[in-house]
């Protein structure tokens, strides 16, 4: 799975998941894993068929589904979308009622750097990592597969920083208007104008402004612009304007689960997930951490009770590192009862993210994920598909230890021999240098270990 909330993300999510129930705050009895109510659930696409979102599988066959603003259908949940999901979870199935996907830009790539994986939209700061999705014109190679100028959507999750972690890129043959959301910061009201990220917005000649009580956006805002024209200094000439509105304080004592990254940090009893404020106290359970390692910029899932003011009393707290280890390679077990698969002998906890019964012995995993800390030296997927064949494997990691001419990564065996190809140095420069270095391998799965026709350095 892989995910991250932004303010940005989750606020603009649910505004348009109220628009497609009618206006007003959703009325929903609150998020319950034990099946009993219904609720909020926000976060990323991670499983299709229908939807899979913070590791609950939904039923959409009979959803209002919005993307962007505009109906869809099920055929348009791609993986890596940020979504809100009203659900009815009443039923042995939980069950969505609306579903609704905002990207964040939609425009033009600029300064694109590949090899720190980052770039510039719209003025926005975005970067790229491990859990990131790409759309299949820009697969295999990703973010090398982009260009500067090339059109894409973006759909991620906004840090305290403003930068995006893009959770998918996909690239666009065009578009009609380019479009941008986020927080509207330094508004000018005389002017007419006011920033998102780096970008300055000049709405004086737009002919739609949409939702703001005052008539004009207000410092704070959280808004939606579109338009194809830019001024003589770059700003962002757009003909509308639409308030997205945060109303979750409207849902108190229902429950709601939401992951994003930590936006806002007095202390550990008292920040911001993606804008929206939550506490904990002693109740509150940890998983994959604990309450000192909260701190600004650490991604999390929190599920708990909207309080009064739209406080959300956490009960658990999930830490969601990306995570730097991958793996391309052959199934050797599914445990669907457990939530687990086996790959290259490494037992991958993968329940939530896809339907694992889809899954059988002889498939090629397409796993990335991070140690877990409560069964050492096994892997919590933070994203898992599945293909019928891989091709050559892969496998990748911070080597671990050497013993020229094989190599560990993670407790699984790299073997090289005199056909193995080193780009950009020799195997003796490669073993010299290897040990605590993030190193990518390709080649031939043996039994458990990869016999490797190419290894690089990707640090």
């Amino acid at each position: 799975m892989r995910i991250e909330l932004s303010r940005v993300a989750l606020v603009g999510a649910v505004a348009a998941l109220m628009a497609c129930t009618g206006g007003g705050s959703p009325q929903v009895a609150g998020i319950d894993r034990g099946g009993a109510q219904g609720g909020i659930a926000v976060g990323v696409v991670t499983g299709l068929g229908s939807i899979f979102v913070n590791d609950v599988r939904y039923e959409t066959s009979t959803a209002t589904i919005m993307i962007d603003g505009v109906a869809a259908s099920e055929a348009d949940f791609r993986l890596g979308q940020v979504a809100t999901v009203q659900a009815d979870l009443s039923g042995a199935v939980a069950t969505a009622l609306t579903v609704a996907v905002d990207s964040l830009v939609i425009g033009p790539v600029a300064d694109l750097d590949p090899v720190n994986g980052t770039f510039i939209a719209l003025g926005q700061n975005v970067r790229v990592t491990a859990t990131t999705y790409f759309a299949d014109n820009l697969e295999p190679l990703g973010l090398d597969a982009l260009n500067n100028g090339d059109i894409i959507r973006i759909n991620g999750l906004v840090d305290a920083n403003d930068e995006i972690s893009a959770t998918r890129i996909e690239r666009l043959a065009a578009v009609a208007q380019f479009e941008l959301q986020g927080i509207a910061r330094n508004v000018n009201q005389g002017l007419q104008s006011f920033m998102i990220g780096g970008l300055i917005v000049d709405y004086s000649s737009a002919s739609l402004i949409d939702g703001f009580p005052s008539g004009q956006p207000e410092e704070g805002d959280l808004v939606r612009v579109g338009g194809n024209q830019f001024g003589g200094s770059g700003e962002f000439v757009v003909d509308r304007i639409a308030l997205r509105a945060n109303d979750l304080a409207d849902n108190e004592e229902d429950e709601a689960e939401i992951e994003g990254f930590i936006t806002s940090f007095t202390s550990a009893t008292d920040f911001q997930l993606a804008g929206i404020p939550v506490t904990t106290d002693g109740a509150t359970e940890f998983e994959g951490g604990t309450a000192g390692d909260l701190a600004l910029n650490v991604r999390v899932e929190v599920e708990g009770v909207i309080g009064a003011g739209g406080v959300l009393l956490a009960d658990k707290v999930e830490f969601k590192p990306d995570g730097n280890i991958r793996m391309e390679a052959d199934v050797s077990a599914v445990d669907v009862a457990a939530g687990t698969l086996t790959v290259l002998g490494v037992t991958v906890h993968a329940d939530g993210l896809t339907d694992l019964g889809l899954i059988t012995v002889g498939d090629c995993a397409k796993v990335r994920g991070y140690e877990s800390t409560q069964d050492p030296g096994a892997l919590i997927a933070t994203r898992l598909e599945r293909e019928d064949s891989c091709g050559d494997k892969l496998l990748r990691g911070v080597v671990e230890s050497v013993a020229d001419p094989d190599f560990t990564i993670f407790g699984i065996t790299v073997m090289t021999d005199g056909s193995t190809s080193f780009p950009g140095g020799s195997a003796a420069a490669f073993f010299a240098a290897a040990t605590g270095r993030l190193v990518e391998a390709k080649g031939d799965q043996v039994g458990n270990s990869l016999l490797a026709e190419e290894i690089e350095f990707k640090d």
